[in-house]
């Protein structure tokens, strides 16, 4: 019964959007789940739950499709574990993981914990039974179960031991739970939480089973690139197990949209934790990136340690590579040395790929900026590396082809004041690629084809774009020197960007309304008649990402917008019932057809 429970609110939550709970829900939530658990589930506020879920499905149109008791949580609760008197809805419902030695005692350490106005009559209309200790028999989905009242709330569970254990604690997990770990709880609707340093150690036997097993495969293969994924695999995984502890998932979901985060943190002083370590962004992440239609974009901040610790995983296969036939070990060693030195000049990089008017430039164009200690070394190492490069592989014929068709010119012309590099792919040179098929790479690439301009725009930044010839260029050069960042003020990134942390490190937005329409232009500038079967309009709602946190303590958040949400779901529809055809969604006469109801949408 647990497991079910279990699964109903989970799958509950998920596809609710809830108004953001009062202050002091989850905290009074956390008082009610003993300090000992090692994982749980809570809503902070069923009722709130409710009142948004039907929400939803106003929002999205589809009432008719969920029958009852399916659209309402409370009714849900009501009806399948018989809990019609004495419940207090507006409070929170808790489903608790006691500890477990093994998998065997994983279903026999759990409980529900379910608040109540009336605890006695909540258990009487459960077919409560009294017996010793104030240990109640119930009936839990037919089934025979127990009971013990608490304090405003009613533990269930259908073994004795799980309403034991949560029951008789004497103290909450909030006490537990301090500093930024408990910060990532705020604001949140649902939330699973994991004890991942004594979870993990259960099941470690097990973890260090399935890592020996993929080793074993991957080395049975003999080549020395496996053997190196293998160890970098096994590393990671064991620095992840024996640094966790704590997991998150959480939800936080209103009218506006879906939310979602996962966060962990480390046991100070693993290795994990020293991997974990950020600086907040100083500004804004899309500094100097153009304000096209884009259809993705995004920036991140990090610190040279953190990019030459990266670098380290890197090392394995460089080491391979000196003992693989067919590489040049001299050039290998050149390289390695210049990445080493190359990349930890970078502090931040912000990107954006957009869609273009059709023309001779190509309907798809990417910026992207990067922050650097000494912008003219950025250049002169990176151009270094790509000539270390060129004809590292001896002996295959396809690379050596591709090495051959590519180049990197510096100074190869003057845009905007500043002297741009050239790395170019020469697709005429390709020997798979015939007349035709480059014609059309170019309709849609630009006349340029596979050219990225690279130029110094100030002391501390590089300018590189993609597409869009050299006008492209002039614009991000223009951006980049001044310093601003007219991406961020795009409507769809200001509409969205307000539902997630301030304090970043990284962050990026999907348009996806965007994707679809370059799509659609790609298609059109082919002369392909069967492009994509739907379309979307225009939403200016894209999908948006940030990642922050402190030492020891790393979050991701999500936001969905309940726009993007219900056009997608429009555009799901379309394809289901007749791709827009008369009748079906989108379509004349059909839901959220011309003239038609909309599902109303959040502003």
């Amino acid at each position: 019964m647990m497991r079910k429970t279990l699964v109903t609110l989970v799958s509950l939550a998920i596809l609710c959007p809830m108004a953001a709970p009062a202050a002091g829900s989850v905290q009074k939530a956390l008082s009610a789940i003993p300090e000992d658990a090692v994982a749980f589930v809570c809503v902070p506020s069923l009722q709130q739950l409710d009142a948004e879920w039907q929400q939803a499905l106003a929002n999205l149109g589809v009432q008719p499709m969920v029958p009852p008791p399916f659209n309402s949580p409370v009714a849900v609760l009501q009806q399948f574990l018989q809990m019609t008197e004495g419940l207090n809805a507006a409070g929170p419902v808790a489903f608790v993981q006691m500890p477990f030695a093994n998998m065997m005692e994983l279903n026999t350490t759990n409980a529900l914990i379910v608040s109540a106005t009336d605890p006695k009559a909540l258990i009487e209309a459960m077919g409560g039974q009294a017996g010793e200790g104030g240990i109640w028999s119930v009936t839990l989905m037919g089934k025979p179960g127990f009971a013990k009242i608490g304090d405003q709330m009613l533990v269930v569970s259908d073994t004795l031991d799980g309403v034991k254990a949560v029951a008789e604690a004497k103290s909450g997990i909030g006490s537990k739970l301090q500093g930024a770990s408990l910060d990532q709880l705020e604001g949140l609707d649902l939330v699973l939480w994991i004890d991942a340093d004594r979870v993990l150690k259960v099941f470690k036997p097990q973890i260090d089973g399935l890592v020996a097993m993929m080793t074993m495969m991957s080395q049975s293969g003999g080549s020395p690139f496996a053997a190196a994924s293998a160890e970098s695999n096994k590393q990671q995984i064991n620095m992840l197990v024996e640094g966790a502890s704590s997991l998150l998932i959480g939800l936080s979901l209103d009218n506006a949209g879906v939310g979602m985060r996962f966060g962990f943190s480390a046991k100070p002083g693993s290795e994990l934790a020293n991997r974990a370590k950020f600086q907040p962004a100083v500004g804004s992440l899309l500094k100097g990136l153009p304000a096209g239609r884009f259809m993705l974009a995004g920036g991140q901040v990090y610190t040279p340690e953190q990019i030459s610790e990266s670098l380290k995983q890197l090392d394995p296969y460089f080491s391979a590579g000196e003992t693989t036939e067919g590489i040049d070990t001299e050039k290998l060693g050149i390289l390695k040395g210049l990445l080493h030195e190359w990349a930890p000049l970078s502090r931040a990089l912000g990107f954006t790929i957009e869609a273009l008017p059709a023309g001779p430039n190509g309907v798809v164009g990417m910026s992207m900026i990067i922050d650097t200690s000494d912008s003219a070394r950025w250049l002169e190492l990176a151009g270094k590396a790509i000539d270390a490069a060129n004809g590292i592989l001896t002996g295959d014929d396809d690379a050596e082809m591709i090495f051959a068709a590519t180049s990197h010119a510096s100074a190869a012309e003057e845009i905007g004041g500043a002297k741009v590099d050239h790395l170019k792919l020469d697709l005429a040179k390709i020997d798979a690629i015939d007349e035709d098929d480059l014609e059309e790479i170019l309709a849609v690439l630009g006349q340029d084809g596979l050219l990225f301009r690279m130029a110094a725009a100030g002391s501390n930044t590089v300018a590189i774009s993609f597409g869009g010839g050299a006008e492209y260029m002039t614009r991000l050069i223009s951006h980049a020197g001044q310093g601003d960042a007219p991406l961020e003020n795009a409507p769809g990134i200001k509409k969205v960007s307000g539902h997630l942390p301030k304090d970043r490190v990284a962050e990026g937005y999907v348009a996806v309304d965007q994707i679809v329409a370059c799509l659609k232009s790609a298609a059109k500038v082919l002369d392909e008649d069967e492009g994509l079967p739907f379309d979307m309009p225009e939403i200016n709602a894209p999908l948006a990402m940030t990642s922050s946190g402190v030492d020891g303590v790393v979050q991701v958040d999500l936001f969905f917008p309940t726009e993007l949400v219900v056009s997608a779901k429009n555009v799901v529809m379309t394809l289901m019932m007749g791709s827009g055809g008369p009748g079906g969604p989108g379509g004349p006469g059909g839901p959220g057809g011309p003239g038609q109801p909309q599902a109303p949408v959040a502003q």
